[in-house]
């Protein structure tokens, strides 16, 4: 998924003042687009409340199935690969 903001910045800037002009006659716009952000902005304090417990269980599930090792092995992929001259320069130091 790229990062498209710059699309999505004009967009909502037009909608926007569109609201603003027509006034009481896009309330009901106006309202749903209130209601929409109260649903999205609970949903979004639930996902980060139970974030901390979903961590916690993955990372002992790893550690009750011995994949841990398996961990290791990726981050030092990512850290080898993902990182450019950062991951082959701490390759080359051990």
């Amino acid at each position: 998924m790229r990062n498209d903001s710059m699309q999505i910045i004009p967009l909502a800037s037009l909608v926007g003042g569109a609201l603003l002009i027509l006034g009481d006659r896009a309330r009901r716009v106006a309202e749903f687009i209130e209601q929409a952000n109260g649903v999205t902005q609970l949903l979004m304090e639930l996902m980060g409340a139970l974030l901390p417990l979903f961590i916690f269980l993955v990372v002992s599930r790893m550690f009750w199935t011995g994949s841990l090792g398996a961990l290791a092995r990726a981050w030092r992929a990512v850290l080898n690969t993902g990182m450019g001259g950062l991951g082959s320069a701490m390759a080359q130091r051990r």
